[in-house]
C-alpha cells in the first residue's frame, strides 16, 4: 500500500514543520538535505523561501533553468516527511550531476516507501509540464536514494564524477510514460497562459484576465489535487463576480448549490478520415479578418451575451490571434460570405481545436465538417500527433465529432458559482 502522501509548495504556513524537518537532519548528523535548496543553511526560514522562489523563473534562477521546490507531506502524520526539488529542464552542468529530481527522506521514516512514493507524486508533475525523459543521479554507495529510482522505473545508464566532492555519482533515466491525457492537460494549461494570468501551486491554477475579467474562460481555477472543498472555499474568498472551478479530481458533493457541467475530451482517430465539401479557411492575420470574427460572434452571442461583450472579447482574444507563435484563429468563407471561425492551439505535438462556431444561418450544412477537416490537416501538417477538442457532454455536438472520428478519453468537471 502506498504511503499517503501530497505535495505542497513550501509557504509560509509551514514554518515549524519545516525547522522541524530541518532540524531532523541536523541531529542525524546529516548537513545535506538533497533536493532541499541548502535549507540547512538558512537559519532565517523566509530567507529560504524567497531563495527557492527565484528558482522558479529561467531568468533569476542560478540553475539557469526553472525549478520548483516540494514538501511531501504526510496527513495521516500531519508532518512533513520529504522534500523534492524538480528542475524543468536540464543545463550541460545538471547532465553531468543534479538531474531533473532531487529528492530527501526524513530520517526517521525512510525504508517505509516513503522516497518513493513522493518522487512518483513529482513525476506526475513533470508529466504535467511534458516532461518525458526524467534523469535522476545519486551518489554510488547511496542504495536508498538509487532504489527509489529503480522503484519508479530508473534504469542505470553510467556513472559520472561530482566534481564538488569527487564523490562518484550514478545516472539514472526514467521513461516518463506521457499518456495521451497528461499531454491534453498540459496542452490546456499552455492554451489558457496565452489569455490569462496563472498564478501555480501544487494543487491548483488561478488563471486570471484582468483585460476581460467577466469571461469565465479566462478567470477560472484549475484544481488538479489537494482538498477540492478547501480549494473551492478558499478561492472564494476573492472578490469576483463568479467563480468557475475546472476540477480534474473528484468533487464529491462539493457543488451541490452550483451550476455544474461535464466536459469531455475527444481525440482523433487518424485511421478514421473524412471528407467534407471545399471551402475556403483563412488563418486570421489582419484587423480586418478580426472584424468577420467579430460578425460571426455578434450573430450567434448577441442574443445571449450582449454585443458590447463581444466586441470586447474580439478584441481581447485579437491581441493574441494577431501575434506570432500562439493561439491561432482561422475563418471559413464561401463564396466572398463569412461561414464560421475556429481556433487552433499547438502545444509541441498536440493541437486543441476551441470555439468551433458556424453561423447560425449556414448550420447543417456541412460546413462545420469542413472546417473540422481543415483545423485537423493543419495541425497534422504542423506536427500534431494528438488532436482533440472539448464539449459539453449535454451538448449534442459530440455526436458529430465521434461521427467524424472523435472519441472521448478523459473529462473533467466544470464548476460555476454566480453572485
Amino acid at each position: 500500500m502506498m504511503p499517503d502522501l501530497h505535495l505542497e509548495e513550501p509557504a509560509k504556513h509551514h514554518e515549524k514543520q519545516a525547522l522541524e524537518f530541518r532540524q531532523e537532519f541536523i541531529d542525524f548528523g546529516e548537513i545535506r538535505i538533497y533536493g532541499s535548496w541548502g535549507l540547512p543553511r538558512y537559519e532565517n526560514y523566509d530567507e529560504w523561501l524567497e531563495a527557492i522562489e527565484t528558482l522558479k523563473s529561467a531568468e533569476t534562477s542560478p540553475l539557469k533553468v526553472p525549478a520548483t521546490t516540494y514538501f511531501a507531506i504526510c496527513q495521516n502524520l500531519g508532518k512533513i516527511i520529504g522534500v523534492s526539488q524538480l528542475r524543468h529542464d536540464l543545463t550541460e552542468e545538471l547532465r553531468k550531476t543534479g538531474g531533473h529530481v532531487g529528492y530527501s527522506t526524513r530520517p526517521s521514516h525512510r525504508g517505509k516507501g516513503y522516497g518513493t512514493a513522493m518522487v512518483a507524486l513529482v513525476l506526475e508533475k513533470a508529466r504535467e509540464m511534458g516532461l518525458q525523459e526524467i534523469m535522476i543521479t545519486c551518489e554510488k554507495g547511496n542504495r536508498a536514494s538509487a532504489g527509489v529510482a529503480m522503484k519508479n522505473g530508473g534504469v542505470l545508464t553510467g556513472e559520472t564524477i561530482d566534481e564538488s566532492d569527487g564523490e562518484t555519482v550514478e545516472i539514472y533515466w526514467i521513461n516518463n510514460n506521457i499518456t495521451t491525457v497528461d499531454k491534453i492537460k498540459t496542452c490546456e494549461i499552455e492554451y489558457s497562459k496565452y489569455f490569462s494570468k496563472a498564478e501555480e501551486t501544487a494543487d491548483f491554477i488561478r488563471f486570471t484576465d484582468k483585460a476581460l475579467p467577466d469571461m469565465y474562460s479566462h478567470n477560472y481555477t484549475l484544481i488538479r489535487g489537494g482538498n477540492v472543498t478547501a480549494i473551492i472555499a478558499e478561492e472564494m474568498r476573492q472578490k469576483r463576480d463568479f467563480y468557475k472551478f475546472d476540477c480534474h479530481v473528484d468533487v464529491g458533493k462539493t457543488a451541490e448549490d452550483a451550476e455544474v457541467s461535464i466536459l469531455g475530451y475527444y481525440v482523433y482517430d487518424p485511421s478514421k478520415p473524412f471528407n467534407a465539401k471545399a471551402c475556403d479557411v483563412r488563418k486570421i492575420d489582419s484587423p480586418e479578418a478580426l472584424e468577420d470574427n467579430l460578425f460571426i460572434a455578434i450573430e450567434n452571442d448577441a442574443e445571449i451575451l450582449g454585443v458590447d461583450f463581444c466586441k470586447r472579447r474580439n478584441a481581447r482574444r485579437g491581441k493574441v490571434y494577431l501575434a506570432e507563435g500562439g493561439v491561432n484563429s482561422y475563418i471559413c468563407y464561401d463564396e466572398g460570405e463569412t461561414i464560421g471561425v475556429c481556433d487552433l492551439f499547438i502545444h509541441k505535438n498536440t493541437a486543441k481545436i476551441e470555439d468551433f462556431q458556424v453561423s447560425e444561418r449556414h448550420q447543417r450544412k456541412g460546413y462545420g465538417s469542413a472546417i473540422l477537416k481543415n483545423m485537423i490537416d493543419t495541425a497534422t501538417k504542423a506536427g500534431a500527433t494528438t488532436i482533440y477538442l472539448v464539449t459539453d457532454e449535454d451538448d449534442t455536438a459530440k455526436e458529430m465529432y465521434t461521427k467524424l472520428g472523435f472519441s472521448k478519453v478523459y473529462q473533467h468537471t466544470e464548476i460555476l458559482y454566480r453572485k
